[in-house]
């Protein structure tokens, strides 16, 4: 009984110094209340599986990081594997400059070296860098805002890449993801001025959910990537709302709102675009536009320009019909449908005609969420 009680003892203490030994938080306290005041020499001294704690302020710290290829200024080079760094509150910890600093390719805000196979980075605010995030592997980064970059996270996530509530405003680009044999999922997120939200390159399966895109030239990019836009909201883009590209691209629109812009969904090169359950209301070039080999299947939709044309093919085609049917178009009569539409009928050297017929007469989009009901569900990432 002895020997089976010291043995049960033993047996406990190993078990709970090897759990200690792999879940260790270091704290980074500008103040010098932690173990750091770096959040880079916390990182260096990180085994796997650590979590790092960060306090209120402005790390502007950097030094160099290379990757093969080149070798940039960087704020949090990261070359260990399965680290979760955390802030105590997404606006009072902020990496990087308080002004715009950027000089060619840097600095950078976060890298993973090549061969990290996890990282997770939640709560804080990257800004003024060239890149707030350059990763690979399996990235989760929840609740963080990045602003005034040329590209807010750009990942070759092999892992996959999962970005929650995040708010990105002023970037060039929000996010690009290249990751041809994982998945990528935008979800809950709010993108705010600058060109493009969310570009998607050979990206495997690509899901953007619940997210709202506002003042950009273009909301949603796909480029041979597969995936589904639902539930989010597009205002006022100066260009497109979504578009899509590739022969590899086939792309769910589901029960989102596009308000504005000169158009809300444009297929092109290839692409296939299935849609249901949207609300497309005032364009003012086309609402739905298709060129160059793109191909549309959208059905209960709410598709009522400002100006310009409901539907529009441009630069030639092979002979095809786009099937348009059962959608309301703001109108009640063939011929008033039938002028909200550009195709073959108006010029017969584009080939490929839209057949609309039969077609609603009320509103039958079945969006989960008006632009306003949108707004209040993203006030939080204010």
């Amino acid at each position: 009984m002895k020997h089976s009680l010291a043995k049960a003892l033993l047996v406990g203490a190993v078990a709970w110094q090897c759990g200690a030994a792999s879940a260790a938080t270091i704290r980074v306290e500008k103040d010098g209340t932690g173990d750091f005041t770096i959040i880079q020499d916390a990182v260096d001294a990180a085994e796997p599986g650590d979590t790092i704690l960060v306090g209120p302020g402005r790390y502007a710290a950097r030094s160099q990081f290379s990757l093969p290829g080149w070798t940039e200024s960087t704020h949090v080079g990261i070359e260990t594997n399965d680290l979760t760094i955390r802030g105590v509150d997404r606006d009072a910890v902020i990496i990087g400059p308080a002004t715009s600093q950027i000089d060619g390719l840097g600095p950078k805000g976060f890298v993973t070296q090549v061969g990290i196979q996890k990282l997770t980075v939640e709560n804080l605010t990257v800004e003024n860098v060239r890149d707030g995030f350059y990763v690979v592997g399996e990235v989760g980064i929840t609740n963080v805002r990045v602003r005034g970059t040329v590209l807010g996270v750009i990942s070759f996530a092999a892992g996959g890449l999962t970005i929650r509530s995040a708010w990105m405003s002023d970037n060039d680009t929000g996010v690009m993801a290249f990751a041809p044999t994982s998945s990528v999922l935008v979800e809950g997120c709010r993108f705010d001025s600058g060109a493009i939200g969310v570009s998607l390159q050979a990206a495997g399966l690509a899901n953007v959910s619940l997210s709202r895109f506002s003042g950009l030239t273009v909301g949603v990019q796909y480029d041979n990537t597969s995936g589904a836009v639902s539930g989010c909201s597009f205002e006022a883009s100066a260009n497109l709302g979504l578009t899509a590209l590739g022969s590899s691209t086939a792309v769910d629109v589901i029960d989102n709102a596009f308000s504005g812009g000169q158009g809300a969904i444009h297929s092109r090169s290839g692409a296939f675009i299935v849609g249901s359950g949207n609300s497309i209301l005032g364009t003012t070039y086309a609402s739905i536009l298709v060129s160059t080999g793109g191909n549309v299947v959208l059905s209960d939709n709410d598709i009522v320009p400002a100006s310009g044309h409901g539907g529009k093919l441009n630069i030639q085609f092979d002979p095809v019909t786009l099937d348009i049917r059962r959608n309301y178009w703001g109108v009640e009569s063939s011929s008033e449908v039938e002028a909200l539409i550009w195709d073959a009928n108006d010029d017969p050297t584009l080939g490929a005609v839209f057949e609309f017929e039969p077609f609603e007469v009320r509103s039958v989009s079945v969006t989960s969420s008006s632009v306003g009901e949108l707004k209040a569900r993203f006030g939080g990432n204010n």
